[in-house]
């Protein structure tokens, strides 16, 4: 079974995937030393509260609360009415986003929901929470800025074209990415959009920002470097991969995970300048070998390549079917590159997973 999610803190890794249960290992060891059951469906996202706490959303609706030095669930989360994609922690709260179209702020500590942010049209597929404020990205392309005290939304920010699948909130700075293939740049303080980024020529699977620099990383298999001030492009990193999932950076390094030759990998690069005659990075197998397709524009042999659309509304009303089924289509290839033996095979014989874990 493929695992889903996985979130390090310290020495232990708690990962949850299509086998429904929520896994805890000592990274010390690579040994599994909690297995935590309740949902009953797939897990879908996961993160730490602290060193004890993990909480999981999953497809069968649900959040859970667990502790995981225990090994107990301590709050069933219900509310949701379809798969819980996305949550984020900060203190006693956690946000959920949901494809039931809605996000909730929930009580870690009392079990239960305090506010339900309804106003996307479409499935959310990433939030962002800081404490101060919530942002929320949909399918239906856009990005939505919510007050987590009332539950009022304070912005709706438009500009993707199509689902805004990857956010990052960082003071009064936002940054969104779609998979329209661009990075957008937001002031929170005047609600517009700084830079405009055509960042690749595919769906963005993951963005990282700090005081300085952007990085992106796309299934066009680049990995790219920006100055978040001037919005212009610094550098590539590496050469270009199948597909790049997961770019994880911190000072002068970064860890991507990549798909090369059929295979997912783990590289560390550096954001040194590079040398005259550029060496290789340091490439850590990341699964047992599984063929992993790379990933083209998604194209409905229904319609063709050039459908015929009678009005604008019908138009959009595919483009979004088409941009749900890809997401669906990445989602797959996801499972399948989070191979079941993966994680235990890499703490046994990686110290890449280590240098992620640091990094988070």
């Amino acid at each position: 079974m493929g695992v889903w999610a996985m979130v390090p803190y310290e020495d232990t890794l708690v990962s949850g995937g299509c086998d429904r249960d929520v896994r805890v290992w000592d990274l010390t060891t690579g040994m599994a030393t909690q297995m935590l059951r309740g949902h009953t469906s797939t897990v879908r996202c996961l993160k730490m509260s602290g060193p004890n706490l993990a909480i999981s959303g999953s497809r069968d609706t649900t959040l859970r609360v667990w502790d995981i030095k225990k090994g107990i669930c301590r709050h069933v989360l219900i509310g949701h009415q379809a798969s819980v994609r996305c949550l984020e922690i900060c203190g006693d709260l956690v946000v959920s986003g949901s494809y039931d179209t809605t996000a909730r702020i929930w009580s870690i500590s009392e079990g239960r929901c305090l506010r339900t942010l309804q106003g996307h049209f479409s499935q959310i597929y990433a939030v962002a929470f800081d404490g101060r404020r919530v942002a929320t990205g949909s399918l239906d392309t856009s990005v939505r800025v919510w007050d987590p005290r009332n539950g009022q939304c304070l912005a709706q920010l438009q500009g993707h074209t199509s689902l805004v699948g990857q956010l990052q909130l960082r003071g009064d700075t936002l940054v969104t990415g779609g998979s329209d293939g661009s990075v957008r740049v937001w002031s929170l303080q005047t609600y517009s959009a700084i830079h405009r980024l055509a960042a690749h020529d595919n769906s963005v699977t993951s963005l990282q920002f700090d005081d300085g620099r952007i990085v992106s990383g796309g299934s066009d298999g680049r990995v790219k470097v920006w100055d978040l001030q001037r919005g212009n492009l610094v550098r590539e990193l590496g050469s270009p991969a199948e597909a790049v999932w997961r770019v994880v950076f911190e000072e002068e390094k970064a860890v991507v995970l990549a798909s090369r030759g059929g295979k997912t990998v783990m590289e560390v690069w550096s954001f040194a300048p590079p040398p005259e005659i550029p060496s290789a990075p340091r490439i850590l197998p990341f699964s047992s070998p599984v063929s992993i397709p790379g990933i083209a524009p998604y194209q409905d042999p229904e319609y063709g390549e050039k459908p015929s659309y009678e009005t604008l509304e019908q138009r959009k009303q595919v483009q979004r079917l088409r941009e749900q089924k890809l997401a669906e289509e990445q989602d797959q290839i996801m499972t399948d590159a989070y191979g079941p033996q993966s994680v235990v095979d890499n703490m046994e014989q990686d110290d890449g997973l280590n240098v992620l874990a640091n990094m988070e």
